[in-house]
């Protein structure tokens, strides 16, 4: 009788053991998901933000993303895992986001459309930037 006992103490034991174990993955998958939704909307804000400046600017046949600060033209890829925004004159590159399996971009017209799945999870936003006029 008392190793009944004892052994329904150690199955409830070990029961415990992994729902509490299941809670913490599941608590640590949540902020994840949360950190990289503050960094995603941190990117969009940096994008939209006036300090930053920037504009679409067509070179030849090509839209790019303008600096009116930096008076520099730059493109976005995927490098590995990170998002990175590159100087198109060469020279410099700033990581923008990391954690990225998959990244598209598009410029139309005045609207710069992003497609990021961080960790799995897509976001997706359209930011209105002015067209640079004096090119």
């Amino acid at each position: 009788m008392s190793e009944a006992v004892v052994a329904l103490f150690i199955c409830a034991l070990g029961f415990y053991w992994l729902l509490d174990l299941s809670n913490v993955l599941h608590q640590e998958r949540h902020a994840d998901e949360r950190a990289d939704r503050f960094e995603w909307e941190r990117l969009v804000s940096y994008l939209n933000s006036e300090k930053a400046r920037f504009v679409i600017d067509r070179v030849g046949e090509h839209d790019f993303i303008y600096s009116e600060l930096s008076q520099k033209h730059y493109e976005l890829h995927q490098k590995d895992e990170r998002l990175i925004m590159s100087t198109v004159e060469g020279g410099g590159y700033m990581p923008l986001l990391y954690g990225v399996t998959a990244f598209s971009y598009q410029i139309d017209k005045n609207t710069l459309i992003l497609h990021v799945k961080i960790h799995q999870v897509h976001y997706e936003t359209k930011i209105f930037l002015k067209r640079n006029l004096s090119s």
